[in-house]
């Protein structure tokens, strides 16, 4: 408003910043104060960045005129000569350039979860596969119209090392945004609690996280190698500090005027909770009870499943033939997950490559 009533903003600024639709507002939807006001800033930036180089082209231009005039007129300056500095407006380009620069954090989030999973997809490769997407697509279902806040949790375990737990509860979680069942999402991983070096650290990191996705509303969480998040030195090798916080957070009721800040839709808030495991012995000892329910991502234990998942992969770019014959391969000493399916058929893709690169 500021800048607007002091001149600072061009027209067209000023028609993106009113447009309600398509315009300034739709685009920062979902931006934070401090965050808006970094556009401002950046904006103002590109601003004076483009008038500062058009002044010094003008102030060159001036020097120019003044040395000509003083060599005719014989030392008299004339008045002309002198240009006052022009005061930068920003632009309507200077707008859309610093939102390219300050991006919401919400935003930053989804795409960290969109990581999790983009590169080689979700497939169904089994009957065992389709039960445990369908049941993550019904647990992020979105709430019923005026029905109560609803908290609920999931371990998502594996039956093995590598059988896509990471990508599934993320696909979950960009599904819930894509339905509007929920407004955030955020992937906390180790990486996340990395400064946390004791249990009182990690506790109050969890908290906070909670009471983020807890302010927005209808928010959904991942907790990525959750396992590990709890590991201590008290029984079945967990910290009791940070299992208890943990199931303290699941269990805290959320209030129903929680989600009036996220625009007031008459849905009831909503907190879902998805943590992973690639240990599947820890939804018996150390996680026990943690969470409301428990399922288990299945391993690529046939030819036709890892045929299926390796050809739904864009990034491999396989041929039903070609994929057959990695599949037969991998699966030849045994029952295997996806991720290490996906590397084997990957390393076998590169090799290709290079000895076609050889001439071998």
């Amino acid at each position: 408003r500021t800048m607007r009533t002091g001149g600072a903003l061009s027209a067209d600024a000023i028609a993106l910043v009113e447009d309600l639709e398509s315009g300034l507002p739709a685009l920062t939807e979902h931006y934070s104060g401090a965050e808006l006001a970094g556009v401002v800033r950046s904006a103002a930036s590109f601003a004076l960045a483009r008038g500062a180089e058009k002044n010094a082209k003008m102030e060159s231009e001036r020097n120019a005129k003044m040395a000509s005039d003083i060599a005719k007129d014989g030392g008299a300056l004339r008045a002309d000569a002198i240009q006052q500095k022009e005061e930068p407006q920003v632009t309507a380009h200077d707008l859309m350039l610093s939102l390219q620069e300050v991006t919401a954090a919400s935003g930053r989030r989804e795409s960290e979860i969109k990581r999790r999973f983009e590169t080689h997809g979700v497939v169904k490769a089994s009957l065992l596969h389709s039960m445990v997407l369908e049941e993550m697509q019904r647990f992020v279902r979105p709430t019923a119209p005026g029905g109560p806040p609803r908290v609920e949790s999931v371990l998502l375990t594996a039956a093995g090392r590598g059988a896509g737990v990471t990508a599934i509860s993320s696909w979950a979680a960009a599904t819930a945004l894509k339905t509007g069942a929920v407004d955030y999402a955020r992937i906390v991983t180790m990486v996340h609690l990395a400064a946390a070096n004791d249990d009182a650290a990690r506790c109050g990191a969890l908290v906070e996280a909670f009471a983020e996705a807890r302010q927005a509303g209808r928010a959904i969480v991942v907790l990525d190698d959750v396992d590990r998040m709890v590991a201590g030195n008290g029984p079945c090798a967990a910290s009791a500090a940070v299992v208890g916080t943990l199931r303290a957070l699941l269990r805290e009721p959320l209030r129903k005027e929680t989600a009036v800040g996220m625009g007031g839709t008459g849905r009831a808030p909503m907190l879902l909770v998805i943590a992973t495991s690639s240990n599947g012995r820890a939804a018996c000892t150390s996680l026990e009870g943690v969470f409301d329910s428990v399922r288990v991502a299945p391993l690529v234990s046939t030819v036709d499943e890892a045929q299926a998942i390796l050809v739904g992969s864009g990034a491999l770019g396989l041929t039903h033939d070609v994929a057959k014959q990695c599949a037969a391969v991998a699966v030849e000493y045994g029952a295997l997950g996806v991720k290490p399916l996906l590397n084997l058929a990957a390393q076998a893709v590169a090799e290709v490559a290079w000895e076609n690169a050889q001439g071998l």
